[in-house]
């Protein structure tokens, strides 16, 4: 039957792959000694193992299917007694792709939180961690810390992989009703949200990877984790190739977190007030999100000082700030912070727009999946632009200096 199971599987016809999916699923179930089991578990890990993309998805596929459960059968419980045996394949991810990388990390993770959540309902002092959440972590961390941009890759989608992991089983142990409570309060910190302690061990998963992001050389790996944590947001079970319905990918304490902390970084590294000067921008200290991002603008901008970020003299007094797209007028104080960045002497702050639009992607699906809309950002999506001057401007006649930045501006309004 197992040779039969896998004669199927080398077929490119998605109805007989689907027709040894099954077999597998059943054989795992029907034989009850242990020996048996692991043999197709074995099975299934020479198929991963063969090179072969029909094999590798088709038997990643079992897998999903086993972790994921049935109302007809509980196959996770009879597959973690062979999760040190499955953590082999962590050693053959640098030949797999990204997609089937996730699989990987989401079956892994999930037996992970099952077996701790177990042994939490058995013992009542157990804080629900567990070994194999240590050895997860430190593999995410040594991959987010590689030099090399592959295994840097690896280890974004394994990081959302775990979260999705660690969320799902969250909510089937916790419920969404506790979390619920946590929306109340929108003048709230990140640090402020209630968190149980399995959203604490995603909150903490994403922290890692926002971090590790945060310090790379290479902004692109940020931007990369943005993009893949707004996929996860989207995209939910639907990443991992598994047909489990869940209403949300994240649960809300977990989505709340997010929110706070993107929407933190979104107006603190990018917005600026229109209306408000340096001055008053220092009186108001940290507590504004606005004073942060009038701060940093200002010690990227020349030394002289202006009413507002409006008509600020730039590039030595060859250009002047200017707003562009103002179609929300004085209803609206904040502008997204385009010529000031773009003419700071810090080559990382500079690039650091390119941060922006996924950001905005991001946020954007944070709110969608919470709220079911985007009317908590109106600000932002209707704020103008801080960029130049156009009037009495000769683009042949200015140096390679001005055209370096007009250019450079525009790249990034377009962007946004």
């Amino acid at each position: 039957m197992l040779v039969g199971g896998t004669a199927r599987k080398t077929t490119v016809a998605r109805t007989i792959r689907a027709c040894g999916r099954s077999m597998f699923l059943h054989l795992f179930t029907a034989f009850e000694s242990t020996y048996h089991r692991q043999e197709i578990v074995g099975k299934l890990m020479t198929h991963i193992g063969s090179g072969s993309k029909d094999e590798i998805n088709t038997a990643l596929s079992v897998f999903v299917t086993m972790v994921d459960g049935t109302d007809e059968a509980e196959y996770i419980d009879l597959l973690c007694p062979f999760s040190a045996f499955l953590k082999c394949l962590i050693d053959y991810v640098e030949h797999l792709s990204l997609g089937q990388v996730r699989k990987i990390f989401y079956v892994l993770c999930t037996m992970d939180e099952h077996t701790a959540l177990k042994e939490h309902e058995d013992d009542s002092g157990n804080n629900g961690n567990s070994s194999g959440d240590a050895e997860l972590n430190i593999l995410l961390r040594k991959l987010l810390a590689s030099t090399q941009t592959h295994y840097r890759s690896i280890g974004i989608v394994a990081g959302s992989a775990m979260v999705l992991a660690i969320c799902s089983t969250g909510s089937q142990a916790e419920g969404e009703s506790d979390n619920d409570a946590n929306s109340q309060d929108s003048n709230r910190s990140g640090s402020q949200v209630a968190l149980s302690p399995q959203n604490t061990k995603a909150v903490n998963v994403l922290k890692m990877m926002l971090n590790k992001g945060s310090d790379s050389a290479s902004l692109e790996i940020l931007h990369a984790l943005y993009d893949e944590i707004s996929m996860l947001i989207e995209q939910g079970h639907q990443l991992v190739g598994s047909t489990k319905e869940a209403t949300h990918s994240l649960t809300s304490a977990v989505a709340e977190w997010l929110e706070i902390d993107c929407i933190e970084k979104l107006q603190s590294g990018y917005l600026v007030n229109k209306n408000q000067d340096d001055r008053q921008a220092e009186d108001d200290g940290p507590s504004s999100s606005s004073s942060s991002s009038s701060s940093s603008s200002s010690s990227s901008s020349s030394a002289s000082s202006s009413s507002s970020v409006v008509n600020r003299p730039i590039l030595g007094g060859r250009l002047k700030t200017s707003l562009w797209y103002d179609l929300d007028g004085d209803i609206n104080d904040f502008a997204l912070n385009i010529s000031l960045l773009q003419q700071s002497t810090d080559t990382r702050q500079r690039e650091s727009l390119m941060l922006a639009p996924p950001l905005m992607k991001l946020v954007q699906a944070v709110l969608s999946s919470r709220n079911g809309g985007i009317d908590d950002i109106d600000m932002v999506l209707g704020c103008p632009l801080l960029m130049y001057d156009e009037s009495n401007l000769e683009l042949s006649q200015e140096n390679t200096t001005v055209r370096e930045f007009i250019c450079s501006t525009l790249y990034h309004a377009i962007n946004w």
